[in-house]
């Protein structure tokens, strides 16, 4: 043996010469450089993972900047900080790391999608469940591509890799037949492996786990299941339309349209002293790029800035120089998805939202400074939808919880026909709350605050005569709406926050017991076919697993009960913020 492996170790690696070929086929162009698609290899131990590194070198041009980045790898004694960082790099469709080198301490536990859909297994693991997880570090939810694609290697000469076909291939077929509920089945098949395979039984053991597709308990499962093609299919398209009509419902509770919020934040920019130009949009959606040169003189806007860069700062690099290089620019940003035309997210996009940092200081700041920079607190408006004038009287609710986080804000309204008042005159009336009259109040509010024309002198004068008296009318009945409403979100805040904190204890729990019952059943018959080094990447592996089970049980002790602490309700307000009289156009 010793002999026949001297003789060989020089001759060249089918599966690296096959590698080396697809590689250069379709990571890189026919001028040697790196086009954007990546690659994930899985291999058992980490001699082979080095093995393998230093074979994929020839791939790299010592000509390119970024070669030493090209290639990378994710093992048992991988640091969490390092493993976050390779992550984010690899998800990063600006960074240059192409080819992403695992052993099993990835299988579970990280997403790798957003840029990849390629992996090759060099070598199989024994346990078809291992082998799924593996998988599902691309094959799974908000995977851009269409077809994802999971390779591995069959020797021709060995008889072991037969059975082993046949098994990656049943274990596909249960997998799409019956999705997790497969797993008993998928573990019944691979239990017929706990002896080993005898060579010579190899071809009869291929055919018994290819003829249990036959199998009655498969084929039972399916029919009890109703997991046909067409039904699969049929219940897909509906759980589609039901989550259309969640967003839908969420888009009008929440009020906020792409285009408004744009302008808005437009204004609150400009009045910051910042500005933005809007290169080629990314099919319909509009992007902007940042002037960062007009708001690098205040110190607060550098940080937030430096979350839209296109790659985060490498451990030792300066901050002067991080911001200055090429490959760190800012992002540019747009407030609708930025789809390309083949599906995947556009690169180098920044989709922005209510809640996202840099429009919240934005409005922020607009909110606090605004009123000192010619902004009033009411305003009258014409507006052809009302016949007769209305004030509109609306309130901030506010709820903070530990360390004065908002916990929840709305806007309120109070509705009254508005009518010119002497000395004695009874208070205003408010509209029913909820009723036909407010609605309709509200709908045309916001009518007119989409095409506002403001009304001439004369009329904004006789409206705003006896502001201070309305608001007064007004704040008593709006005051009790609020008080109400508080009881309403604190409830509802806390029911929430139960059940999110139920759901995430199960779902720790679940991780707990799979990893550990894995960790205990982890191919522990080949452990005495290991040399020295299998053994130490094997046990690194597990330890790596079991560090990850300690971090989760002391997450289970603290993440439930913080989820329910973070809802609790410490403190409320409620404000006056605008009073608006609609007002008949002439």
């Amino acid at each position: 043996m010793l002999a026949r492996a001297d003789a060989a170790r020089t001759a060249p690696d089918a599966r690296v010469r096959w590698l080396l070929d697809w590689a250069t086929a379709h990571l890189l162009d026919g001028e040697g450089r790196w086009r954007d698609r990546r690659l994930i290899l899985f291999t058992e131990y980490e001699d082979t993972r080095r093995w393998l590194q230093r074979q994929l070198a020839v791939l790299l041009d010592p000509a390119d900047a970024d070669a030493a980045q090209r290639i990378d790898s994710f093992t048992g004694i991988t640091s969490t900080e390092r493993r976050d960082a390779i992550k984010r790099a690899f998800n990063d469709p600006a960074d240059p790391l192409r080819i992403l080198i695992c052993t099993d301490a990835a299988r579970e536990g990280i997403n790798l999608q957003s840029q990849c859909h390629d992996l090759i297994h060099i070598d199989l693991p024994w346990n078809p469940s291992r082998l799924e997880q593996r998988n599902g570090r691309i094959d799974r939810k908000l995977q851009p591509a269409d077809t994802v694609t999971c390779r591995y290697f069959v020797h021709a000469q060995r008889p072991e890799d037969v059975v082993l076909d046949a098994l990656v291939r049943k274990t596909e077929l249960i997998r799409r037949q019956l999705g997790s509920a497969g797993q008993v089945l998928g573990d019944r098949i691979a239990g017929r492996l706990a002896g080993g395979i005898d060579r010579a039984a190899a071809r009869d053991i291929a055919d018994r786990i290819h003829s249990a597709q036959a199998d009655a308990q498969v084929a039972a499962a399916v029919r009890d299941l109703d997991d046909g093609a067409d039904a699969r299919l049929a219940r897909l398209r509906r759980e589609q339309a039901d989550l259309a009509q969640a967003l839908d419902r969420a888009r009008a509770r929440v009020g906020v349209d792409p285009a408004e919020l744009q302008s808005v934040v437009a204004l609150a920019l400009e009045r910051a002293g910042g500005d933005w130009t809007m290169p080629a949009p990314v099919g319909d959606t509009p992007v902007f790029a940042l002037d960062t040169a007009r708001l690098a003189g205040d110190p607060g806007w550098p940080p937030l800035l430096d979350e839209l860069r296109a790659r985060p700062a490498r451990p030792g690099e300066r901050a002067h120089a991080w911001r200055a290089s090429a490959d760190a620019a800012v992002r540019r940003v747009s407030f609708a998805p930025a789809i390309l035309p083949d599906g995947r997210d556009a690169g180098g996009v920044v989709q922005l939202h209510l809640e996202h940092r840099l429009v919240r200081r934005l409005l922020g700041r607009f909110l606090s400074a605004g009123f000192r920079q010619g902004l009033e607190r009411s305003c009258v408006i014409r507006t052809a939808t009302t016949a007769a004038p209305r004030v509109v009287l609306l309130g901030r609710l506010a709820l903070y919880g530990e360390q004065a986080a908002r916990l929840h804000e709305e806007v309120l309204s109070v509705a009254a026909d508005w009518r010119p008042r002497g000395a004695d005159d009874a208070p205003l009336r408010a509209l029913a709350e909820g009723r036909d009259a407010e609605a309709r109040v509200l709908d045309e509010l916001l009518a007119a605050l989409r095409d506002a024309r403001d009304a001439d002198p004369d009329t904004i004068r006789r409206a705003t005569r006896d502001a201070t008296r309305d608001v007064a009318d007004l704040r008593p009945i709006l005051t009790g709406r609020a008080e109400a409403r508080l009881a309403r979100v604190a409830g509802e805040l806390s029911r929430r926050a139960a059940a999110e904190a139920q759901g995430l204890e199960t779902l720790l729990r679940q991780r707990i017991a799979r990893i550990r019952r894995e960790r205990g059943s982890d191919d522990s018959q080949l452990d005495l076919l290991l040399d020295s080094a299998e053994e130490r990447q094997r046990a690194a592996d597990r330890r790596s697993w079991e560090r990850t089970a300690t971090r989760l049980d002391d997450e289970l002790v603290r993440e439930p009960e913080r989820l329910r602490a973070a809802a609790r309700v410490h403190a409320s307000r409620i404000e006056p913020i605008g009073l608006v009289y609609l007002w008949p156009a002439a």
